[in-house]
């Protein structure tokens, strides 16, 4: 049997939502500022992450999200977001408010878990509008990415979906 709570885990994180299936990725540039991101990726291999376990409220489950040990430069960084509510990974700021997660879909018996991920305020997580001038990853149109966001931004509410491994 897999359980959810009182356990942390790392797993990687896909887009559930219908018509917007997909991985999501890491923005990577030269430019400081301008680099990790986190982007609709479409079909590049998705991100890991950890999933530190924090507590559990009546309705959430609450982690500190990192990137996983297959991230390279981005491993161990905190998932937090920008003053504009982008999310982003994170080495040097600080950040200490814990993910929500709210569960939608969990089961047992594979570990597949869907569910909203939500910021300290309770925004979900979001699909934010086309930009044309962001900074995807390397060598693909930015165009052809959205960046995801949170707080009071516009945008799809992203259903994530992640595996979580059964206890060794």
């Amino acid at each position: 049997m897999i359980t959810l709570t009182e356990r942390s885990f790392t797993s990687e994180i896909t887009i559930a939502n219908v018509g917007l299936e997909g991985s999501i990725a890491l923005t990577r540039a030269e430019i400081p500022g301008r680099s990790g991101w986190l982007v609709h990726g479409g079909t590049q291999p998705s991100l890991s992450l950890v999933f530190n376990y924090r507590e559990k409220t009546q309705d959430r489950i609450l982690y500190d999200i990192v990137g996983g040990p297959t991230m390279g430069d981005y491993a161990g960084a905190k998932l937090g977001l920008s003053v504009g509510g982008f999310l982003g990974l994170y080495h040097k700021a600080q950040v200490t408010e814990p993910w929500k997660i709210e569960v939608l879909l969990f089961s047992n018996s594979s570990g597949k878990l869907h569910f909203w991920l939500r910021d300290s305020e309770g925004y979900r997580v979001s699909l934010y509008p086309r930009d044309p001038h962001i900074y995807a990853p390397a060598g693909i149109a930015a165009s052809r990415y959205d960046y995801l966001a949170a707080g009071n931004n516009p945008g799809e509410p992203l259903i994530f979906s992640v595996k979580v491994p059964p206890l060794p």
